[in-house]
C-alpha cells in the first residue's frame, strides 16, 4: 500500500497562494474538493490533490478537482447611511423624499 502525504489547511493555502479563509470559501463554492476528515477536529488534503490544483491553474485549465482562483466580488461603498427618524415613524425619510 502506498502512503501519500497529507497537507493541512494552512500549508495547502500557502501552496495555492491564498488565505486559509479563501481556501475554505473555494471548498464551499465547490471549486476545490473538500478535505479528508482525519479526526473530529482535524482535516487535510492529499498532496496529489493540491498538486493537481496547482498544475491545472498553471495550465489555465479547469478540471473536476480545481477551478482557477475566484475573483473576489467588488464591494459597494459600504453600508447604507442610516437616516434619523424625526417623527418616530419607521421608514420616514426626514429629507422629504418618498
Amino acid at each position: 500500500m502506498i502512503s501519500e502525504r497529507l497537507i493541512r489547511p494552512k500549508d495547502a493555502a500557502h501552496r495555492l497562494g491564498v488565505s486559509t479563509r479563501t481556501l475554505y470559501r473555494e471548498v464551499s463554492a465547490g471549486n476545490i474538493p473538500a478535505p479528508l476528515k482525519i479526526s473530529e477536529r482535524t482535516s487535510a488534503w492529499r498532496e496529489s490533490t493540491i498538486l493537481q490544483i496547482i498544475s491545472d491553474r498553471a495550465k489555465g485549465q479547469m478540471s473536476t478537482t480545481a477551478v482557477a482562483v475566484v475573483v473576489s466580488e467588488k464591494r459597494g461603498p459600504g453600508r447604507p447611511r442610516k437616516l434619523p427618524v424625526t417623527d418616530g415613524a419607521i421608514g420616514t425619510d426626514p429629507r422629504g423624499a418618498a
